[in-house]
């Protein structure tokens, strides 16, 4: 501490200068830590959500075209196409990717397994909307666009988390405590 009290001899309005600086950038460093990782998982949860939303969607017009009308192949080589295209196929399933296949390839046309992929790819594009939902839920309810409201929520979310590290902070301490009467 030797620094310190050296610092604090030269001038008082150097030392907190320097102490302020040193809290901000730690601060900065700790914000910057625990933002960017969610920014870039959020950034590519919402890029693969609409890939994939898009992918289904197309293939699920498709397939309804081809219960439609199972004679006509021009959907069947629609569907070839978006499984050829190797960025595609990606977002989709094993299960949906190899029935989308075989409806693609077959000549004649398996209505009850077309059936039955519609229904997978309805249930998985249900899945998703609802995601996008719950999330644009959590959105409009924690913003606002007077900027007193919004503090006000951003305020109560804060609140929210620090009653939740505490209870899990308290748990820990209890489970720790707890630990050490056994063992000891």
């Amino acid at each position: 501490m030797d620094v310190v009290t050296k610092i604090q001899e030269l001038n008082p309005e150097l030392t907190t200068l320097v102490f302020s600086s040193i809290i901000v950038f730690i601060t900065w460093l700790i914000k910057t830590l625990i933002e960017k990782p969610i920014e870039n998982s959020r950034s590519t949860f919402v890029k693969y959500f609409e890939k994939r939303i898009q992918i289904l969607s197309e293939l699920n017009a498709n397939l309804h075209f081809i219960a439609y009308f199972p004679k006509n192949t021009e959907f069947k080589e629609n569907l070839q196409r978006i499984l050829l295209d190797g960025l595609k196929s990606a977002y989709i399933s094993k299960e949906i990717f190899d029935n989308i296949t075989r409806i693609a390839i077959d000549e004649t046309t398996d209505e009850g397994l077309v059936l039955k992929i519609i229904k997978n790819i309805e249930e998985e594009l249900e899945a998703l909307v609802s995601k996008i939902r719950e999330e644009n839920k959590f959105y409009y309810k924690y913003t606002d666009i007077r900027p007193v409201n919004r503090i006000l929520k951003l305020l109560m979310l804060f609140l929210m988390y620090l009653v939740a590290a505490t209870i899990i902070f308290s748990l820990f301490l209890i489970v720790g405590y707890l630990v050490r009467k056994i063992i000891l």
